[in-house]
């Protein structure tokens, strides 16, 4: 295994479901493993073929990974939707990070077979502002490295 960068060794969690089916602790379909990730099929799955990739070491949020586990994550995104693509036909894939359910960082790659499998919530009913938009983009400013 890669040695951990600090900033990613400052971000471990204790253990979680998701690295104990990395270690292969508990079992799970896995269906592509790199040095330092793992993609297994989801267990309560959005559409056919729903997986989730994760690294291997528990990282809670996936910006806190190092820009070369971060890379090494989507080259194993790429690779699972390769193989959905491959295999299932949708007509897209989806990616969503959101990691509520579980302190381990990971990317759902949900194939869409068709308009509305992914859906977003309720957006709300106003556009804003150009200024509104200007504002909120000069605050990211502020904090971008």
């Amino acid at each position: 295994m890669a040695i951990l960068a600090k900033r990613e060794a400052d971000h471990l969690v204790s253990e979680t479901i998701f690295s104990k089916i990395a270690s292969s602790q508990v079992p799970a379909q896995i269906i592509y493993r790199s040095e330092n990730t793992c993609a297994f099929l989801d267990h309560n799955p959005v559409t056919k073929g729903h997986a989730l990739v994760i690294p291997n070491q528990a990282i809670d949020h996936l910006d806190d990974c190092s820009k070369e586990l971060y890379s090494e994550i989507f080259d194993t995104v790429r690779e699972v939707s390769r193989q959905l693509k491959q295999a299932f036909k949708p007509e897209r894939i989806g990616l969503v990070v959101h990691g509520f359910d579980v302190p381990h960082a990971h990317v759902h790659v949900i194939p869409i077979y068709q308009h509305g499998d992914l859906k977003f919530p309720k957006r709300p009913d106003r556009f804003p502002e150009d200024d509104e938009l200007a504002a909120i983009a000069a605050e990211l400013a502020k904090v971008a490295t």
